[in-house]
């Protein structure tokens, strides 16, 4: 299993692919799920965001991590080599050494949500500003405070984020990310 063959790869994107991942991989997968807001009944709720409190789904976990952990332990689970792109894109060549694609790299902030859909785990990445803004509405912050924290040293302008926004709650919700919290 992966454990086992990583003890032989020490160089750290190993080391943090292996302690990272774990714990939410298994949270996600035994953690509840609430009924879901459905996109229509976002939009009625969200008329006052500076009071609107959205809980997260409880098998949603949000990672931060260094090393693409979410591509390394993938192709060491399917024993197929890696090239560095998209969560879950592993490529198909068999028998290749998979620990020798992942020497090297440099470390860079990657921002995961591990989340179940249909009984099957799944690593999703996610930029910085939904990184923020999920996890503030994890802890509990209104709307508006998770928006404003979200966006905080952004590189996306001003002009832009009610787009970012709406897509990205357009996506959360159809992935069934958000329930209703009692206000």
């Amino acid at each position: 299993g992966f454990n086992s063959w990583i003890v032989t790869a020490p160089p750290q994107p190993f080391l943090e692919a292996r302690r990272a991942p774990i714990p939410p991989v298994l949270s996600a997968f035994d953690a509840a799920e609430l009924p879901s807001l459905t996109s229509d009944e976002l939009l009625e709720i969200c008329q006052d965001p500076s009071n609107l409190r959205l809980g997260l789904q409880p098998y949603l976990r949000l990672v931060a991590v260094s090393y693409p952990v979410d591509d390394i332990r993938i192709a060491v689970k399917d024993g197929v080599s890696w090239v560095p792109v998209a969560s879950n894109a592993v490529g198909s060549h068999r028998g290749r050494s998979v620990k020798h694609r992942f020497t090297g790299l440099k470390p860079q902030p990657i921002h995961l949500a591990v989340h179940r859909q249909e009984n099957t785990i799944y690593y999703k990445r996610i930029d910085p500003e939904g990184y923020r803004l999920l996890a503030s509405l994890g802890r509990g912050r209104t709307l508006l405070q998770a928006v404003n924290a979200a966006f905080k040293g952004s590189s996306i302008l001003a002009g832009e984020r009610a787009d970012y926004i709406r897509d990205a709650f357009a996506h959360w919700t159809a992935l069934g990310w958000f329930y209703r919290k009692q206000q």
